[in-house]
């Protein structure tokens, strides 16, 4: 984000932009990063056009809110949450069937995760200067998305034998994992940071439709036939493809200079980590630690739902009918994604996920106590639909805030799989440590653990302390606005 030009003779300053390594004199521009570091660039006319040429969607208008451009990504994620949803609820009670410990039934819940730890981070940092005529995210999107549709529909044929089973698994895990962190990156790409939490409720908003959509329908054909219902959300996902080829409209990058990415000190997964660890403001540290506690919960309660709701002595329902339930979680999320940027647009977007997870824990804990078949309308009318709101209020703002920690927009995609390298080390850990506790203790204990990792994000999200759009003080914000209209 460019802020403003100062002349400064060449031969004062002998430097040489790496990105440009054919510069002239000319004048300097600063680039002012949301970590309030200033980069100094020499520009001349040719690299001035050349600035002009890589700026994000956004920034080529950055005080409009593309509501098409969002919508048509939308379905991106429709057809990512339709599929993980139809996805867990079944395979976690095909494996049940097959395997007699939950704590293996937990770990093999989590082979999606273990892939995403290492090809999220990888595909989102290749994403960030990738050379295409299709733009920088789309190819992954071309690779994943029709390999995952195709693996997806193969899962119920497999269910009757573990080898087929897993080999199915594996091959969807991680083609979906290919195209989860681009697809997601499209967000901050067409999306202004001070729209981004707005943005990101209608992106959740239609994700949580597809969630919608496979609990309800997917829910009803499973228990008529398992292949139609995974047929469907494949045919749904090839749709989503096309949309987001044709609907989506990247810039060309085969001709962008990404020599000053390539030519920083090449940025590791575990080297991420570390830098976050080592700066002196811990707020990127705690809010990943925070999203790695609440998605232990999360991811816990999603895996094992079927199981614990199918049990005779919980709530005795069938596989159709504990999936169908779902649809009361998933519908106040798709109802309050949009009130959830509005208000964490009012009070922030910290006091927001704090109120989600205060929310949250709550409810969570008073549903360890109710059990019988008598007592599924309380689950459904009454915690399912509080829990869908508080996770509505976090789900909605706490990746926001993490695009808002990036240091500069060409590092979003890294940021993106930093997100889900600690979203996904907890979906690993999440099932695992679940089952491990229902086999312990007795599968009607599934609430409590996760009251617990709930209750630690909150404290977490105490100690952050940035990732609002007013992190940068009102004269750089001013200054990089004026800079942006004057590179366009």
């Amino acid at each position: 984000m460019l802020s403003k030009y100062v002349k400064f003779e060449m031969k004062e300053f002998k430097f040489k932009f790496p990105s440009f390594p054919n510069l002239r004199e000319g004048n300097i521009k600063y680039l002012i990063t949301s970590t309030n570091k200033v980069r100094m660039i020499v520009m001349t006319d040719e690299s001035d056009n050349q600035i002009k040429k890589q700026l994000s969607p956004w920034e080529k208008n950055p005080d409009k809110f593309d509501a098409k451009a969002l919508f048509l990504i939308s379905f991106g994620f429709f057809a990512s949450s339709a599929a993980w949803s139809l996805y867990n609820t079944f395979v976690s009670d095909a494996l049940d069937f097959l395997i007699p410990t939950l704590i293996i039934v937990g770990f093999l819940m989590t082979i999606d995760n273990i892939i995403g730890v290492f090809v999220q981070p990888m595909t989102g940092n290749l994403s960030d200067r990738m050379k295409s005529k299709f733009g920088r995210r789309k190819p992954f999107i071309m690779i994943g998305l029709p390999i995952s549709a195709i693996s997806f529909v193969l899962i119920p044929l497999a269910e009757k034998n573990l080898v087929w089973l897993l080999i199915t698994m594996f091959i969807f895990n991680l083609s979906m994992a290919v195209w989860r962190a681009p697809v997601i990156s499209l967000t901050p790409d067409f999306c202004p940071p001070k729209f981004r939490s707005k943005g990101n409720g209608i992106i959740v908003f239609l994700g949580a439709f597809g969630s919608i959509f496979s609990f309800l329908v997917g829910g009803i054909l499973i228990d008529i036939n398992p292949f139609i219902a995974f047929g469907l959300i494949s045919v749904l996902m090839f749709i989503a493809l096309a949309v987001l080829m044709i609907g989506v409209k990247e810039p060309d990058t085969r001709e962008w200079d990404f020599t000053y990415l390539k030519s920083q000190k090449k940025i590791s997964l575990f080297g991420s980590v570390k830098d976050l660890v080592s700066e002196k403001d811990k707020s990127p540290l705690f809010m990943l630690l925070a999203i790695f506690s609440l998605f232990v919960a999360y991811q816990a309660l999603e895996s094992m739902w079927t199981i614990y709701a199918t049990d005779p002595s919980i709530f005795n329902l069938t596989r159709g009918q504990a999936t169908t339930s779902l649809t009361f979680v998933a519908l106040p999320v798709m109802l309050f994604a949009i009130p959830a940027g509005i208000i964490a647009k009012k009070i922030t977007r910290k006091k927001t996920i704090i109120l989600g997870l205060i929310i949250c824990s709550t409810v969570v804990f008073i549903a360890n106590f109710i059990k019988g078949e008598e007592n599924m309308n309380i689950m459904n009318f009454g915690i399912f639909p509080i829990f869908g709101i508080g996770w509505s209020l976090i789900l909605i703002n706490i990746i926001v805030m993490i695009w808002e920690m990036a240091p500069t927009a060409q590092h979003i995609g890294t940021y993106t799989g930093l997100y889900y390298f600690f979203s996904f080390l907890a979906a690993i850990l999440g099932p695992t440590i679940l089952g491990a506790f229902m086999d312990l203790t007795g599968r009607g204990n599934l609430f409590i653990i996760c009251a617990v990792f709930l209750v630690i994000a909150l404290i977490l999200m105490l100690f952050v302390k940035r990732g609002e759009p007013t992190d940068l003080s009102e004269e750089e914000q001013t200054a990089r606005k004026k800079a942006i209209e004057e590179a366009r």
